[in-house]
């Protein structure tokens, strides 16, 4: 089964927060990301663990449009 990446603003829009904080985030190492070129991809392994430790929950809805991202080439 492929891991399942995400870009800093699917991550922002999923939890509701601006990018800005999420970039915010990641600078700080609490959630883990990889460079890919110039952008910040966030691995599902990653933002599961960065939810489980900030205790973040997602909605039904939430977890469809999860659903709907595709890794962006």
């Amino acid at each position: 089964m492929e891991e399942k990446f995400y870009t800093i603003d699917q991550i922002a829009d999923l939890l509701g927060m601006h990018h800005k904080t999420i970039r915010k985030f990641i600078n700080e190492g609490k959630l883990g990301a990889n460079k890919v070129g110039k952008q910040w991809r966030i691995s599902g392994h990653d933002l599961s663990t960065f939810m489980e430790k900030n205790d973040f929950s997602v909605s039904k809805e939430d977890k469809k449009k999860e659903n709907e991202f595709e890794f962006a080439s």
